[in-house]
């Protein structure tokens, strides 16, 4: 190295979508357990944190901008789901966000949603038909999983459980093999 050269610096932030304040260590320092007699040669770096529940960070990027205000609609805890939904679709209807920030919403929010799959169905796809494919979707895995326990505890072979669920749910064969495989795990 060179005395002239530099090193890039590094800027660790933390994008915490949780609900409850965040409680969790802010330095280097809270994370590593350093024995007393490394502590002077062990530096300590804070970290950035972004609570998205009430983050007043001055965004420029337009898709950030999109990102967190519909991420603090849909974390709002004085709504319910349905008038978060609804604000979400009016936000998304008014400002009509990039897919990315789409696909960073539903990441957030721990829903999952199958992008590409929405697209071949709908070639100009909007936040109001995502949320009812998405809602379309969640419904289905329940109703897989309660399809998948009962005739399971039951005792019927798979093969007659991908019928009903493929009948009942009105999906393809592949959509009903994961549902049996992601729901229809023999008891240890």
């Amino acid at each position: 190295m060179k005395r002239t050269d530099h090193f890039p610096p590094v800027i660790t932030v933390v994008v915490y979508y949780g609900l409850d304040p965040w409680d969790g260590p802010t330095a280097l320092r809270d994370m590593l357990d350093i024995p007393n007699e490394y502590e002077p040669f062990i530096q300590d770096y804070s970290m950035r944190l972004i609570e998205v529940r009430c983050c007043d960070l001055m965004l420029h990027n337009q898709n950030n901008i999109h990102l967190f205000d519909m991420l603090r609609i849909a974390f709002n805890q004085n709504l319910t789901w349905q008038q978060a939904r609804t604000q979400v679709l009016a936000y998304a209807d008014e400002h009509h966000p990039e897919k990315i920030v789409l696909m960073m919403l539903f990441g957030a929010t721990g829903l999952k949603i199958d992008f590409n799959k929405y697209e071949k169905e709908k070639e100009d796809m909007t936040m109001r038909s995502v949320f009812d494919n998405m809602i379309r979707d969640v419904k289905a895995e329940g109703k897989a999983e309660e399809i998948v326990s009962i005739y399971r505890e039951e005792g019927y072979p798979d093969q007659f459980i991908l019928e009903k669920l493929q009948s009942k749910l009105h999906i393809a064969a592949d959509q009903a093999m994961e549902f049996l495989l992601a729901y229809g795990k023999q008891p240890a």
